[in-house]
C-alpha cells in the first residue's frame, strides 16, 4: 500500500512538472512572437512616416514606397492598425513603444534623405 501511494504521489510530481514546464515552453513562444511583432510594427511605423513626410508631393512615390515597406516588414495597413488598437489597451507597453518609436523618428528626420534614393532606410 505505502508504494501504491509512493508511486501515485511520484506520478503526480510527474505531471506538475511536465504541465509547469509546458507552460513556460508556450510562454515564451508567445513572448518571443510578441517581441517580433512589436519590431515590425516599429520599422513599419518609423518607416510609413519617414515616407509621408518625404513624399507629400508625390503620391506615386508615397504608394511605391508605402507597398515596399509593408513587404519589408511582412506587414499591410489593416495589420499596423490592428497592433495599434491592441497596443492601446497596455498602457505600459504602449508608452515604451511610442517612446522608441519617437526616438528612431527623430533619428531617421535627423539624417537628409539622398536626393536619387526611391526609398527612406
Amino acid at each position: 500500500m505505502a508504494a501504491n501511494r509512493t508511486i501515485k504521489i511520484f506520478a503526480v510530481l510527474i505531471l506538475v512538472l511536465a504541465g509547469a514546464v509546458a507552460i513556460v515552453i508556450a510562454r515564451t513562444r508567445l513572448l518571443s512572437i510578441s517581441q517580433k511583432d512589436e519590431s515590425r510594427f516599429i520599422a513599419a511605423y518609423v518607416g510609413l512616416s519617414a515616407a509621408n513626410a518625404r513624399y507629400v508631393d508625390n503620391p506615386d512615390s508615397l504608394r511605391l514606397s508605402q507597398s515596399e515597406i509593408y513587404r519589408l516588414t511582412k506587414t499591410d495597413s489593416a495589420w499596423i492598425e490592428n497592433y495599434a488598437a491592441n497596443l492601446s489597451k497596455d498602457l505600459s507597453n504602449s508608452s515604451r513603444i511610442w517612446d522608441e518609436i519617437i526616438l528612431k523618428l527623430d533619428s531617421v528626420r535627423a539624417v537628409p534623405p539622398e536626393p536619387d534614393s526611391a526609398l527612406m532606410f
